[in-house]
């Protein structure tokens, strides 16, 4: 149920009466009985398969609680985050690796990789992880933390929200407000308006480009790599203003996951402003853990890597998405390899001092900083929309 089909509008003419309407005690039951029946419009197994997961991760809580053992938490990230590489990648490897046999071949067959896995998977780490740090008490109602696992907003793009930002939302008794209610409306229309409008008219002109690619050179195939990411960006932080707009509409606030991610001035800031959810979450949970940047540089370096390769893992399957992310660590490392160097030579030659006579507070810098960047982005997105001159389908 796409948020741009008939169907979901249908699914909201009839959530939001029920949901606002209904005595305050049946309040979030009714919402979890449209978190399911959302889940389970694409196929009822994906509902099983969360509540699986969900299971896991509700009893896993518990356990640390009462523990607070090392080897439950390890136990519990190995089995869940093992799910969800196991469908990922288990028939990838076979081709790729030319493993025939009856067997496996069958069993590769009959898997699929269901939806929201690859987001409510984190949600539910990030929630282990803190209990198991003691920095909030388990949740042991099982209804309350199955709103929080199965909320149909975020199901399928996120943004990827910790149990903090939701525990009180969800089980608390919302009003209608006419006020948020328009609010969060206009927010949905603006990112229908994104994704239909903007998102789908840039697509036609890259796909153009990229179907004939042997007959494009130059300026025009960069170009064409910058409308790709504008593109992507208009898609998906639009699919994630609708998913904000219909939270707020009942009262319910949701992480900002984008802020301006093509205006950043480097690497870097491009990954504090696109999809903050998931940038924040790898940071707290793969680079902090793995030692961040408190063991000298050539030990950041290789956080760095590691953080971005698992970033690649979780885009997609297959190379592309590991190189694709591997660069992105190779920008940053290179970046800052070099940052001292540039300010260096900027103090030689007084670059700051001519750059304020061209423009003042250095709007000028600022603005080669945001097209390098830009531009560096805009090719990592080209590269994994072609290979070797053919286009793929991500």
């Amino acid at each position: 149920m796409s948020f741009t089909t008939f169907e979901f509008l249908i699914f909201l003419v009839f959530l939001f009466p029920m949901y606002f309407l209904i005595p305050q005690k049946l309040q979030k039951f009714i919402l979890l009985i449209f978190n399911f029946y959302y889940i389970s419009f694409y196929k009822i197994e994906f509902l099983y398969f969360i509540l699986g997961i969900s299971t896991i991760f509700y009893i896993s809580g518990i356990l640390l609680e009462k523990y607070r053992k090392k080897s439950i938490l390890i136990f519990s990230i190995f089995c869940t985050s093992g799910i969800l590489i196991y469908l990922k990648f288990f028939s990838y490897l076979l081709e790729k690796l030319h493993i025939q046999s009856i067997v496996l071949n069958s069993i590769a067959s009959k898997l699929y990789l269901p939806l929201g896995i690859s987001f409510y998977t984190l949600q539910g780490i990030a929630y282990i992880v803190h209990i198991y740090k003691n920095k909030y008490q388990v949740e042991k109602n099982f209804i309350d933390f199955l709103l929080y696992m199965t909320f149909f907003p975020i199901f399928l793009q996120g943004p990827i929200s910790r149990y903090e930002q939701l525990e009180k939302q969800l089980i608390t008794h919302h009003k209608f407000d006419f006020k948020q209610f328009c609010f969060g409306l206009q927010l949905a229309l603006w990112g229908l308006f994104k994704k239909l409008v903007i998102s789908n008219r840039l697509n036609m002109i890259t796909n153009e480009i990229f179907d004939k690619n042997t007959e494009y050179t130059g300026i025009i195939m960069l170009l064409s790599g910058m409308c790709y990411a504008l593109e992507l960006y208009t898609d998906f932080s639009g699919a994630v203003d609708i998913s904000r707009g219909i939270a707020q509409s009942m009262n319910i606030n949701l992480i900002q996951n984008f802020n301006f991610p093509n205006s950043a001035t480097s690497i870097k800031d491009f990954w504090s402003r696109w999809h903050i959810s998931l940038s924040t979450w790898l940071r707290d949970y793969i680079y902090i853990p793995l030692g961040g940047n408190r063991k000298g540089n050539f030990r950041k370096y290789i956080n760095i890597t590691i953080t971005f390769f698992v970033s690649g893992l979780w885009h997609g399957v297959g190379f592309k998405f590991i190189i694709w992310g591997l660069l992105h660590a190779f920008y940053q490392i290179l970046a800052d390899l070099i940052a001292n160097t540039l300010n260096k030579i900027k103090e030689i030659f007084k670059y700051k001092k001519l750059l304020s006579i061209l423009s003042d507070n250095n709007n000028l810098e600022t603005f080669i900083s945001k097209s390098t960047t830009f531009i560096l982005v805009s090719l990592l997105g080209y590269f994994l929309e072609l290979q070797i001159g053919k286009p793929l389908t991500l």
